[in-house]
């Protein structure tokens, strides 16, 4: 059976414009304006999510959770505009509109449904609906920031809508994806490629070669930071040694500032592989780059992986200085 549903009074009509030229969808702002503001709410994005309350990875990929959102939508509003419950059989859904409005006025609705057979619930009445809602409220915060993005919710049922705490960021050996996933139906799963490009550091086999495998090594003069194997339209990138993936250098800039732009771009997959200790050791990219695009991996993978050996040498460095200066003021004293 299906319940009556709970209708919210309208949004009021709009004022109809006398001028019937605007009826033609046009920028409201210059080009310019519009491309300053959009980057702003990237900007204010990477600063108020925290990778490690905010996201969690599902599939080998990450994704922006309640909390995140709820982050984002400091100032919109939202109401639940419909909602219906329909019983089948053995199992219950429901399915809610929820309207977001922002401060000037402009709005969107969220819609979204969840089952009661999506997974097993402790409280199945309550933690249906209150899955729908955060799935529903998710979404339209997306629509109108203009994100386009997926949540964690939406995507997994394993995710549970009523908890307020969020689950850590993935642990150190999964694979995880960058914050910013692609809009939903744009890519397959990462998790169900087959990566058939060599992950190695060192010079392909001559078989290798007869293969089609080209490399790049990335070079600082005679130093090697790593190699950028490509076999087709795969790509890895490893480091001359693991680095730890949970610094600026890898997961700011390298992740987040060259790959997630070319992932939204030039619709890339990719996955980070880890060490149990959460050290980086291949980044697997999957898709096709401009010669330009290319370059700019080439540079961001030089530089973020050779600074990231350079410190980890530095820091080792000082280290076993100051364990011998340790060792040098107190000596071991021998039995005379």
């Amino acid at each position: 059976m299906t319940t009556q549903p709970k209708q919210l009074p309208a949004t009021p009509d709009k004022t109809e414009t006398d001028d019937v030229a605007t009826a033609i969808v046009v920028p409201p702002l210059p080009k310019q304006e519009i491309l300053e503001r959009f980057n702003k709410i990237q900007d204010l994005k990477r600063s108020l999510i925290n990778p490690k309350t905010d996201i969690v990875s599902i599939a080998g990929r990450r994704f922006i959770t309640k909390s995140g959102w709820r982050k984002l939508a400091f100032n919109l509003t939202d109401e639940i505009a419909r909602e219906e419950r329909e019983k089948k059989e053995t199992k219950t859904v429901w399915r809610m509109w929820v309207r977001v409005r922002a401060p000037n006025g402009r709005e969107t609705v969220g819609v979204a449904s969840a089952s009661s057979d999506e997974r097993k619930f402790s409280h199945p009445e309550h933690d249906v609906y209150a899955l729908c809602h955060t799935r529903a409220k998710n979404r339209g915060f997306s629509d109108i920031l203009g994100l386009g993005e997926v949540s964690a919710e939406e995507t997994s049922a394993d995710t549970d809508a009523t908890e307020t705490s969020i689950p850590p960021r993935d642990q150190p050996g999964t694979t995880h994806q960058a914050d910013i996933p692609p809009s939903v139906g744009t890519s397959p799963d990462v998790a169900a490629i087959v990566w058939k490009v060599p992950k190695i550091k060192d010079q392909a086999s001559p078989e290798q070669v007869r293969e089609g495998l080209k490399q790049v090594p990335l070079l600082k003069g005679t130093q090697s930071f790593g190699m950028i194997n490509i076999s087709g339209d795969q790509i890895s990138l490893v480091p001359e040694r693991p680095v730890l993936t949970d610094t600026a250098l890898i997961d700011d800039f390298l992740i987040r500032r060259v790959l997630e732009p070319m992932q939204q771009k030039h619709n890339l997959e990719f996955t980070v592989e880890t060490t149990p200790a959460g050290q980086l050791t291949a980044i697997l990219i999957r898709g096709v780059l401009g010669d330009k695009q290319f370059r700019e991996l080439v540079n961001g993978a030089r530089w973020a992986f050779g600074k990231s050996i350079e410190n980890h040498e530095a820091t080792s460095s000082q280290q076993a200085k100051k364990t011998s200066n340790n060792m040098g003021k107190n000596p071991t004293k021998t039995p005379g």
